[in-house]
């Protein structure tokens, strides 16, 4: 579970998440500690780096200390690679199957024509 000991800014929240995450969705077999402290690094590294005053003031906050990762060992995997396969769940909407998607459309939009359509 990602955390912080205090609130921190909006804008520091979005660029260190958005790099996060794009981590971890990037890498099925990512250490979670490590992508973590990767983030905290580089947002913090951007600020000190950055000519606008607003994000330079940001790395001067330093915000990058008070998030946390309450994890149940030094290193978290995303998957584990023992674990067998979960099928997805097929999920299809009410009615799927009856008939083909295009003659179920055809139906229907002669129905709106002839005003006997229910809803779609």
């Amino acid at each position: 579970m990602v955390g912080t000991q205090t609130s921190v800014t909006d804008r520091y929240a979005t660029m260190l998440f958005a790099r996060f995450y794009a981590e971890l969705a990037g890498n099925a077999h990512v250490d979670v500690v490590q992508a973590l402290s990767d983030a905290r690094r580089a947002v913090q590294e951007s600020l000190v780096a950055a000519a606008d005053p607003m994000r330079h003031r940001l790395a001067g906050m330093d915000e990058w200390g008070v998030v946390t990762l309450l994890t149940g060992g030094p290193q978290v995997s995303m998957i584990d690679p023992v674990a067998p396969p979960i099928a997805a769940p097929v999920v299809r909407p009410a009615g799927w199957g009856r008939c083909s998607p295009g003659r179920w459309v055809s139906s229907w939009a002669e129905g709106v024509a002839t005003g006997a359509a229910g809803d779609p």
